[in-house]
């Protein structure tokens, strides 16, 4: 029986019997429920004992521009697909790491744009759909890069996903009451909205424009997945229709309505959740049968759907480099067992590449790096090291 709705108690419980993963009854549905437990916080994790195997690509450049970081990464017919907001472009290189095209705005055409706000794949037409917020529209190209089409949006959006039916938009910053999920057909033809927002910063009425989160609430891998600001459930959007997932009871950490109705600075709300633990948002969620992972405003969570355990993590090392990179990794788009990390030329070129020798991934990293970094040169801008689990 597959499994639709996690229900997760954290903190330290004294009876331990009764917090074991178990299958109950709910009093509600009448169906089986799978509870999972919130297990103590771990400081720090060994990227190592979580994935399975890391590769190192050496990126080309097609323009001279050294991105400070990935927006937003999407795999498909041995292409990758990066949205560098920072540049306002969006980067295709082949699986080797070849430069493919760079898709920037063409001033006076109708490729013009001054922001973009996120990309996404259709995989049934093979097409990539990059979403512009300055003009509101959608373009459309094909996966060599080939602008094909675009289609204007009669308002404002922050992210984008499509299962080749429908196409999926949210909004962040909607008001208490209104829907933050616009669903089109692929004509762009609105066909409905979801998910209303309940719980909001009374801040928000001073601060509008301040982003909570860090990373992307809508995420794809064999289905999409879809979270929001101050809201413990996880929700998935299918057949143009947004249902929910997971919900996830964080008990101790779970984030106090009281705290959202004070009229204090974003940053001050941001302080108080980071010292009490408190989880103000899930993002950037990606599964498999075995685990499922998330990020939070206050650490890593890994999920075991095995065991029905869920572990915590404040840090997780880097074997290449010994950094944190736990508020650093991005989801491969349509895969469902890979992340990855973007490091610039420039955090290259100052030898910072050490492969840490007490990570299972010494030799193999090693090994990488002896044969590739000697071949970076003047035609690289970065390199992007894809973790597998």
């Amino acid at each position: 029986m597959k499994i639709r709705s996690f229900i997760l108690f954290g903190g330290l419980l004294a009876t331990s019997v009764c917090c074991q993963s178990m299958e109950c009854k709910s009093k509600e549905t009448g169906k089986e429920e799978h509870q999972f437990v919130l297990k103590e916080p771990k400081t720090r994790m060994q990227d190592s004992l979580l994935f399975k195997s890391v590769t190192i690509i050496p990126l080309e450049m097609d323009t001279k521009k050294y991105a400070a970081k990935i927006d937003r990464i999407y795999f498909d017919r041995n292409t990758f697909f990066l949205l560098e907001k920072n540049f306002q472009c969006v980067s295709l290189y082949d699986k080797e790491g070849h430069a493919k095209k760079t898709i920037m705005g063409i001033e006076n055409s109708s490729q013009e744009y001054r922001k973009l706000a996120d990309i996404c794949i259709d995989k049934v037409r093979q097409e990539l759909l990059v979403l512009a917020s300055e003009p509101s529209k959608i373009m459309y190209y094909s996966y060599q890069g080939e602008f094909l089409r675009e289609k204007a949006l009669p308002t404002y959006f922050e992210s984008i996903v499509t299962d080749g039916e429908f196409i999926y938009l949210q909004d962040y910053n909607v008001m208490k009451g209104e829907k933050e999920i616009m669903i089109y057909d692929m004509n762009l033809e609105k066909k409905q909205e979801a998910l209303e927002v309940s719980r909001q910063f009374k801040g928000h009425e001073i601060f509008s424009n301040f982003s909570f989160t860090k990373g992307n609430m809508m995420t794809q891998d064999t289905i999409i997945h879809i979270t929001r600001c101050f809201d413990n459930k996880i929700y998935c959007a299918e057949n143009g229709k947004v249902s929910l997932e997971y919900t996830l009871d964080f008990e101790d950490n779970a984030l106090p309505d009281i705290l959202l109705e004070q009229k204090m600075r974003p940053s001050e709300f941001m302080r108080i959740c980071r010292e009490h633990n408190y989880i103000s948002f899930i993002t950037d969620v990606i599964e498999n049968d075995k685990l499922m992972l998330f990020n939070t405003n206050v650490g890593f969570c890994v999920c075991n759907k095995q065991t029905g355990d869920i572990t915590k993590y404040n840090y997780i090392i880097d074997s290449i480099t010994g950094y944190d990179i736990e508020n650093k990794m991005q989801i491969v788009g349509n895969t469902n067992n890979r992340l990855a990390m973007y490091w610039p030329l420039t955090f290259v070129k100052d030898s910072k590449i050490q492969p840490v020798k007490e990570s299972s991934f010494y030799k193999r990293i090693s090994a990488q790096s002896s044969k590739l970094l000697p071949k970076i040169d003047n035609r690289h801008n970065a390199i992007l090291v894809i973790y597998e689990f």
